[in-house]
């Protein structure tokens, strides 16, 4: 009898994958109790859907035999049960497991099956865990941390990301034009690629990432973080690029009509925008750099989480037999054990936090002032949800974000001194 398990407490908490432990005791004890193998082969026929499988989460101890002594005890009995031999051989030897410590204090197990009334403690098992915002954070982080626990390696994956956690997209543009618009009566500032804090994507993720590793169960977690560069942000750049070059030719036309001082400095001025954004964008042998200049950039935002945290940029597209997949979706893979995945769809994205602005009043030396307060809330916009997609026709088109290609540097080469 393993009575190591004894002081052990089932925790009912919000569990969208359900982990549970059976333990050779209590499937001996099954053996002779006919209710009890009744119940448990009722129960294999209830959840003997695939998209249970997805939910359902055997838990093996690191040093036990667990699986061995399970098959000893089916092939024991024989014919003698052969509805506990269906339970042990057709259910949970075909349930996806994971080897853990199950003495690991900081462990959460939904469901512990050591003696007969504990079956009668099972909870109702969802086949489609969904929750949809809004969502307090201390459900969310349990949430997340149930999902995450017994990971090896989590894919977070959003193709949004780097278009709003940078403005190498529509904000960058608004920031040229302004440029241009103001340049005969401002001095040049240089255009740079840089992080945008005012969005919400970078305190969600680093949300996110805290959740994930506030509670981990291994110092081994792979965690990375991918997303993809918009076509048309690459286009509005080139375009913008075109703009400036056309307005200092359109000036040289006019320099033998009219030497103009204002003209000259303006010429001098877009050549040192243009310059500007095309050495952010390109490195002095006409080779693109925007895409490890991102990466640097978003990774060093997370770089102080303590764990080793990759991002990376794949394409926009993945042509696959005749099918061509577009990365569009946004959520989690989360890998384990013998190649166990599970797909967390995100919904909208996972910027699940927005940023909110509120002007107080205070007192500087007697005068009155009003101060900006920036704040970040969860969304409460149900089309962000969490939800497990256990149909496998979905998961597989969910999953082949692991399939895209790195994002290739086929960029429209421009000479920086054109």
């Amino acid at each position: 009898m393993e009575t190591w398990f004894f002081y052990r407490a089932i925790r009912f908490t919000l569990e969208m994958i359900r982990s549970f432990v059976i333990t050779p005791y209590f499937l001996e004890s099954a053996k002779d109790n006919r209710n009890l193998t009744d119940d448990l082969f009722e129960f294999s026929l209830i959840h003997k859907d695939d998209s249970f499988k997805e939910v359902l989460l055997l838990i093996i101890d690191n040093d036990s035999d667990f699986i061995k002594k399970y098959k000893d005890i089916a092939n024991k009995v024989g014919g003698q049960n052969l509805r506990l031999k269906s339970f042990i051989e057709d259910f949970v030897l075909k349930l996806k497991r994971e080897k853990t410590d199950i003495n690991n204090k900081n462990l959460n197990i939904d469901l512990f099956l050591y003696i007969s009334p504990d079956l009668k403690k099972i909870p109702k098992i969802d086949p489609q865990p969904y929750i949809s915002f809004p969502i307090k954070e201390d459900k969310l982080k349990k949430i997340i941390q149930n999902l995450t626990q017994f990971a090896k390696k989590i894919t977070i994956f959003d193709p949004y990301i780097s278009q709003h956690m940078t403005n190498y997209s529509k904000t960058g543009i608004k920031q040229i034009n302004h440029l241009i618009k103001y340049i005969d009566i401002k001095n040049i500032e240089k255009f740079k690629i840089s992080i945008q804090d005012s969005q919400s994507y970078k305190y969600s993720l680093r949300q996110i990432l805290n959740f994930i590793l506030s509670d981990k169960l291994t110092n081994h977690l792979n965690i990375k973080v991918i997303s993809t560069i918009k076509k048309d942000d690459k286009n509005s750049f080139l375009e913008i690029i075109k703009k400036i070059n056309n307005q200092i030719l359109e000036i040289e036309k006019n320099e033998n009509k009219s030497s103009k001082l204002s003209l000259i400095k303006k010429k001098e001025k877009l050549n040192e925008l243009l310059f500007s954004i095309k050495s952010e964008l390109y490195d002095k042998n006409n080779n693109s750099i925007i895409i490890n200049k991102i990466k640097y950039m978003i990774s060093k935002c997370f770089s102080d989480l303590g764990n080793k945290i990759e991002f990376e940029i794949i394409n926009e597209w993945l042509k696959e037999n005749t099918e061509n997949r577009k990365f569009y979706k946004k959520g989690f893979l989360i890998e384990g054990d013998e190649n166990r995945q599970v797909v967390v769809d995100f919904g909208q994205g996972l910027n699940i936090y927005s940023r909110s602005e509120k002007e107080r009043k205070i007192y500087i030396n007697g005068r009155v002032t009003k101060k900006t307060e920036h704040k970040f809330q969860l969304q409460k916009n149900p089309e962000y949800q969490i939800r497990v997609i256990t149909n496998k026709a979905e998961k597989r088109k969910y999953s082949s974000i692991s399939r895209f290609h790195a994002y290739e540097e086929n960029a429209n080469k421009i000479t920086i001194n054109s």
